[in-house]
Formats: structure tokens, sequence, C-alpha cells
């Protein structure tokens, strides 16, 4: 007999796609780009259903549905009041939506007073001023009389993410306690809590709904008050490039530079025929004889992720820990995929490589092989002076045997005064750790997830509360 956690987990598909049809809602589900949550002990919520039929598409559309444990039939039923439908979303896997937006960064207001630094000299921006997402860190201060609120218009498409730093909490309780956090928008609840001296990078935020969203932070004490720096930013920067390779060289190269601190992400779309091979390289692993940090660029560098799915938002390759993502198509017809290259842990790494696309049977082509360097040219004796190989004293400067002071500095064998190039310096640690003062620059503490992806993508890091 299967254990009941098993039981629902195995059944929840198949009641979802038994709903769905019997309530006319759609005619074919596709459960691969939602997770369920469970709410309250009784509630399941599939958010980011793809379905087809009455107008949606699994392409472009996605429903949100809550399903509630009848304890009379011992089943989840579907709560036809509470579902929500997601139009015009377009392909998404996870962080990665590949609906371009309008801006770049979106704008937001706040209820308090926004301070930043730049160059020794700090800066104020007032209550209700706008603020430019992803441009600098700026520090708060927050009441349980004044609780920092932020508001932002968001549109479909847009992939928040949210780090905290340097939170410190002014409180006559020991420990000091936490702080509260909340994101509210249309069909949108999140909610969590921060420590006291500790930081974090929240699990990216999906909007799948135009509109109005408010990010707020207080302290749970009415009496106590909470200071930290927050970094906000849009993952979803960039226009989708379509990838068109080079005829002879069969391969287009890349360099992309991902933010730190923060979800971001490169996106593109490439064309497959029947029998294309795609081959997208991984960074190159550094050895002992490269000198330098090598061991950390190593371990920052493993971090990077690529993932391809296809219109069906469904992953058909992906590779991570230095390894190259190929895929060949064996559908039989065109198609268009997505690729999306990214940073698991938000550490912001920067990527270069020649992306390879081949047709059936095709090979790379052979790199050139590098012209040799020319020889330097004989000396010329053409019985001048000096041609009987004594040296000639034409009376000038240092004739007399005594070094020339030309204010050129003299090579005596001795070890030079000038220092040579610095290491590379050392990436963060993205374990938690209580927060220095000044935090420029820290690291996101998600945890790494493990490299070998499952059948539905990697898992995500969220060290605090539950999220989209």
């Amino acid at each position: 007999m299967l254990k009941k956690p098993l039981a629902v987990f195995l059944l929840l598909p198949v009641i979802t796609g038994l709903a769905f049809v019997q309530e006319g809602i759609a005619q074919e589900i596709d459960l691969y780009t939602t997770t369920p949550s469970l709410i309250e002990n009784n509630t399941i919520v599939f958010d980011g259903i793809r379905v087809e039929g009455f107008g949606l598409s699994l392409e472009n559309d996605a429903v949100k549905a809550k399903f509630v444990f009848d304890p009379s039939t011992l089943s989840f039923v579907l709560n036809t009041d509470n579902v929500v439908f997601y139009t015009d979303v377009g392909v998404f896997h996870e962080l990665c939506m590949f609906k371009d937006v309008d801006s770049a960064q979106p704008s937001y207001t706040t209820t308090v007073e926004a301070k930043t630094g730049k160059r020794g000299e700090e800066i104020y921006v007032p209550p209700g001023e706008p603020i430019i997402a992803g441009e600098d860190t700026y520090e708060f201060t927050a009441t349980g009389s004044t609780p920092f609120v932020a508001d932002f218009n968001l549109q479909i498409g847009n992939v928040m993410s949210f780090y905290f730093s340097s939170v410190k909490v002014t409180s006559d309780v020991k420990p000091k306690p936490d702080v509260k956090y909340w994101f509210t928008g249309p069909n949108t609840e999140i909610e969590g809590t921060i420590e006291h001296g500790y930081k974090g990078l929240l699990k990216p935020i999906k909007i799948l709904t135009d509109g109005e969203y408010k990010f707020g932070i207080e302290p749970n004490n009415l009496e106590d008050s909470v200071t930290f720096k927050l970094n906000t930013f849009n993952a979803n920067n960039r226009l989708i490039t379509q990838l068109t390779v080079d005829e002879k060289k069969k391969s287009q190269r890349l360099r992309e530079k991902l933010a730190k601190n923060a979800w971001d992400y490169a996106k593109f779309r490439v064309t497959l025929n029947p029998g294309d091979s795609l081959e997208v390289p991984a960074l190159e692993k550094k050895r002992s004889s490269d000198g330098g940090n090598w061991e950390g660029t190593n371990e920052k560098n493993q971090n990077l992720a690529i993932k391809l799915v296809d219109k069906t938002s469904h992953i058909v390759a992906y590779a991570d820990d230095f390894q190259i993502l190929r895929h060949q198509n064996t559908t039989g017809r065109t198609n268009d995929y997505y690729l999306c290259i990214y940073d698991k842990v938000g550490g912001g790494v920067s990527y270069s490589g020649d992306v390879f696309i081949l047709a059936e049977g095709e090979e790379k082509p052979k790199p050139k092989k590098p012209k040799p360097k020319p020889k330097p040219d004989e000396p010329v004796d053409n019985g001048g002076p000096g041609d009987n190989g004594e040296p000639v004293d034409n009376g000038g400067p240092g004739d007399n045997g005594e070094p020339v002071d030309n204010g050129e500095p003299v090579d005596n064998g001795e070890p030079s005064d000038e220092t040579g190039p610095s290491d590379e310096d050392i990436p963060d640690d993205f374990e938690f750790e209580p927060i220095p003062d000044d935090i420029e620059g820290e690291p996101p503490t998600s945890e790494e997830p493990g490299t070998s992806p499952p059948p539905a993508g990697e898992p995500q890091p969220f060290p605090f509360g539950e999220g989209q």
C-alpha cells in the first residue's frame, strides 16, 4: 500500500486533469512548469499550469488553480471561484522568462527616505521620489509605526529579485527579533522573515499579470526599528537575441556579464532544422598553471548554468559545472528553442563562448593554426666603424666605462621595488554570515542547488519563506 503523501503526489496530476476537463476549462493540461504548494494543510495551489483549449494555449498561456481537500470524499476538489488565467505570458521555465519587457529596470517609490553613497558622498532620496531598480544599493530605516513599503508598476515578464544586507534591528528584546517582509500584487502573495544581522537573496519572483505590486519590510514590534540595505533588480532585462551563426565558422560568439547579488540571465532564440545540432560551451576550468586564485575562480564559475527549453517550456538540454550543452533536433521538423544562461546563486559570473549550429553529419571547422612569428633580421656588415669587432669610441657620454645617467632605471640584477600584477580577487563566500558594516558587493547567501537536473529542471535557492 502506498503511503499517503506519495499517493497524493501521484494522484494529484490525474485529479487536476480530470477537474479541468470536467469544469470545461481545458482540453489538455501540462504541470511541467509548476510546483504544487500546500497552504493551511488542506489546500494545494498549482501556479503556472499550461493548458490547451477554450482560447488558451500551451505555448502562450497559463493557469493558477486551488484544490481544497474534501473530508467527505477524501479527495481534492477544484475551487472554480479562484481559477486565475495568465494570458500572453509566453515561454518560461523557473526564473527564465523569454517575453521581452518595455524597460530593462522598473522604477519604484518608497514610504521612507532612501540613502546611498557614491565616492564618499551621501545622496538622499525623499519618500515618494522614484528610484530605478538595479542602479544602486539603498539604505532604509523602518519602524513599526512607519513601515517600509515600495510601490512598483510591473508587467508580464519582469522577474524581480530582492537582496537584503546589513539588517540591524533596534530592540530591547534579546536575541534581536526577526523582521517581516511581504510582496503582494495581482494573484501574488508572498511573505517571510529575515534574521537580525543576516543577508539573503530572495527567490526570483515571476510577474505573470500586469499591475501594481507592493514590497514591504517592518519589525514585529511597533516600538522597534530596523535599518537595512536593499538591492532590487529585474532579471529579464535584455531583449531576446536570435542566434545566427556564420556560414564558414558555423558559430556565433557570445559574451555576457551577469549582475552580482541579483538574479540575472541572458536569453536567446535558436532555430534548428531537422537534424541540426546545437553546442553551447561552458566556461573553461582553470588549472594551477593559470596562477592567481584559480581554485576560487572555479568555485565561482561552476555555478554558471545553461538550459535549453522548447516552445512548450519543457527543458530539452541542461548543463552546469563546466559541462557542454548539446542538443540535436530529432523531431523531423524545424523548431524554435530558447536558450537561457544564468548564475544558479546570483553571484555574478561573466560568460564567453562560441556557440555552434551544425547540420546533420557536419563537423565543426578546424581552428586555424597561428601564423609563425617572423625571424629577426640578421645584422648587416657594411664595413663601417666597428667592423673589426672592437667597441667604437666616439667620445660620447659613458665612453670612460662609467654608467650612463639618462634618467632610466639601471638593471643591476637587484630585485625591483615595482609591484607586479595582483592576484585575481577571491570570490565572496556564499554562506550565511553576519554582515560587516561595508557590504558593497557582498554575494547572496542562497545555498547552491544540486548540479544534476531533475526532470523538471534544477531547483532554485530560496533562503526565506515561500515564493512563486
